[in-house]
């Protein structure tokens, strides 16, 4: 007990309790901000997994919008491969029967429009659709 005297000299225990009370203050503190530190530590290994997801999807989504496109363009070969059978059925069915019912003109119609729209080629024009106006629509 002489040597705590000697050391602290004339301390009460009121300055002692204080500055045990400081020191245990400061040492929450110091405990807090490195819990801190650790949490903001994960949340920045946590931003950069999610970043990296991103990067990975985007790539993915690249992948997927050529896949579409080139799905898009077979689709619309399809599309117009139908179309141009359809016509040329259509075509052929009223040159053998000589004339064109209502239905048939109806439906020829809204094939051509769609096969001009998907870019077809002036076959139509320049030979199926002149054939088609000269003949007699019947009902």
């Amino acid at each position: 007990m002489n040597e705590f005297i000697k050391l602290c000299g004339l301390c009460t225990v009121k300055d002692v309790v204080v500055v045990a009370a400081s020191i245990s203050f400061i040492f929450t503190v110091i405990y807090q901000l490195f819990n801190n530190s650790r949490q903001i530590s994960k949340r920045i290994d946590e931003y950069e997994k999610v970043v990296d997801l991103t990067y990975k999807n985007a790539e993915s989504i690249e992948e997927i919008a050529c896949i579409v496109k080139k799905e898009q363009k077979h689709s619309r070969e399809y599309q117009l491969t139908s179309l141009s059978d359809k016509l040329f059925v259509c075509y052929h069915n009223c040159r053998v029967q000589d004339y064109i019912t209502r239905g048939q003109l109806d439906n020829f119609n809204r094939n051509v429009k769609m096969y001009k729209k998907l870019g077809g080629n002036s076959i139509v024009d320049s030979v199926y659709i002149p054939y088609i106006k000269k003949l007699e629509v019947r009902d």
